[in-house]
């Protein structure tokens, strides 16, 4: 037996069962980091595949990736190989680190632009106390490396937001999150749950 996967196809919310989710991740192997940028609800994206010319707006020039992470209610860290460092997005205990706000990440990326996505790593992170969510994994072939986890916070224990979605070139999404489910749904209507 041959099976096969349609990226242009979708697959209904599934809770504590990631298997299914691999597959529409894979659509990002092999394709190019583009850059890192603070988007307008101040969360982090990463953009990887062919980038795109937008329309102009106020007058700047915008792109965009054809695969689009959004960092939204997540835990994220990189460790970049270019930078010889580790970036976190949490402050971390006994270190020794230097405070950097999203806007210097757009400007210094802490991946190499070009570098290409190599493997995938997808897990559920059980929480103690709230229901946990998907960890994500990117590995890149210089060795570089995005973690992202879901975040816990103790004033909003239960938020509705993604802790990640990826937006695809066709006019698809991933949403993960919250909790250990996540969903493969049309970009231009949300996530039936």
């Amino acid at each position: 037996m041959v099976a096969v996967v349609d990226f242009r196809g979708t697959a209904p919310s599934t809770r504590n069962d990631l298997r299914g989710l691999r597959p529409y991740l894979q659509q990002l192997i092999g394709e190019p980091f583009l850059f890192a940028r603070e988007s307008y609800g101040g969360e982090l994206t990463l953009h990887f595949g062919t980038e795109i010319e937008l329309p102009r707006f106020r007058g700047r020039a915008a792109s965009e990736g054809t695969h689009i992470l959004c960092l939204r209610a997540s835990v994220w860290s990189f460790k970049s190989v270019p930078w010889a460092s580790y970036i976190s997005s949490e402050e971390i205990p006994g270190a020794d680190f230097t405070p950097m706000t999203l806007h210097d990440l757009e400007n210094r990326s802490p991946i190499t632009p070009g570098q290409r996505l190599t493997s995938i790593e997808v897990r559920a992170f059980h929480g103690t106390g709230w229901p946990g969510g998907i960890e994500l994994g990117l590995q890149f072939r210089d060795e570089s490396f995005v973690q992202i986890r879901p975040r816990y916070d103790p004033e909003d224990p239960v938020h509705d937001l993604a802790d990640w979605e990826l937006f695809t070139p066709y006019k698809r999404y991933i949403k993960a999150g919250p909790g250990i489910q996540w969903a493969y749904s049309p970009s231009d209507s949300p996530t039936a749950e």
